[in-house]
């Protein structure tokens, strides 16, 4: 089982990007990203990241073998929840994709990306 902790759940992923998550993993489960405070310090970032990181750990214990984590999202948290998990054994992965933007005037971008793979972090 592949846990998707990201802000694209299951339901924006491209069907290229399910199917080869389903032939690596056999299933895939959406995990809500916490909602990280754009003012918070370094310090309560890796306070949420170590309060999640044991429910997380559970989770995949309860998992079958081979389970691991997909994890997008705000730098911070990610970088510091990455961490804890790998030092806790378990796989993380990021998914990568082409991205292609278009600048529509007044500041705003449209951007569509292309799922490539799953990497290992």
């Amino acid at each position: 089982m592949l846990f998707n902790i990201s802000n694209h759940p299951l339901s924006e992923w491209s069907a290229e990007q399910l199917t080869e998550a389903k032939r690596l993993w056999g299933g895939v489960e959406d995990i809500p990203f916490p909602q990280v405070d754009p003012d918070a310090t370094t310090e309560q970032v890796n306070q949420l990241a170590e309060q999640l990181c044991e429910q997380y750990v559970q989770i995949v214990e309860r998992a079958e073998a081979g389970s691991a984590f997909h994890i997008m999202g705000e730098l911070n948290f990610t970088f510091s929840i990455v961490t804890l998990l790998k030092q806790r054994g378990c796989r993380v992965y990021a998914s990568t994709s082409h991205r292609q933007s278009v600048v529509v005037g007044e500041g705003k971008m449209l951007k569509s990306f292309c799922f490539h793979q799953f990497r290992e972090y």
